[in-house]
């Protein structure tokens, strides 16, 4: 999987809101559910793969790695507004996933372990039965 953004959408005058407005790379099942500033800006690539083990025919072992990579990062000044770090980068950040997968005739029931290059919420745990279904944005 490859995936490049690069918008023209002006910064928000503060930084929080900037964030929350800013294209978010979102490649793992948990990962829309989460707030994770260290995989959202206004120009980014993207690289990752998935590599699925089929123990049986409803048992199977996932493996999940990206790298997400910032170009022209946002900031948070000292007054809280937001600023475009120019002709810069930030170091790439690595997002992965390990998951158990059976599959039921009611739906699948599996059990994720993330790992995501955040300040807050790096490793995360996700027991689960049926599918995370999202509604569409307004803005989408």
């Amino acid at each position: 999987m490859l995936e490049a953004v690069n918008s023209t959408q002006p910064l928000f005058r503060n930084y929080v809101s900037a964030l929350i407005m800013a294209p978010a790379f979102n490649p793992m099942v948990d990962s829309r559910t989460l707030f994770l500033k260290n995989f959202r800006n206004y120009a980014y690539i993207a690289a990752g793969g998935r590599a699925i083990f089929h123990f049986s025919k409803n048992l199977e072992l996932r493996f999940e790695a990206y790298l997400f990579n910032a170009f022209e990062p946002l900031r948070e000044t000292p007054n809280q507004n937001s600023i475009k770090v120019l002709e810069s980068f930030d170091p790439p950040r690595l997002a992965g996933l390990t998951a158990l997968v059976f599959h039921t005739r009611l739906g699948p029931l599996s059990a994720h372990v993330n790992y995501y290059d955040n300040p807050t919420d790096s490793v995360t745990f996700l027991l689960n039965f049926g599918y995370i279904i999202f509604n569409k944005k307004v803005w989408d």
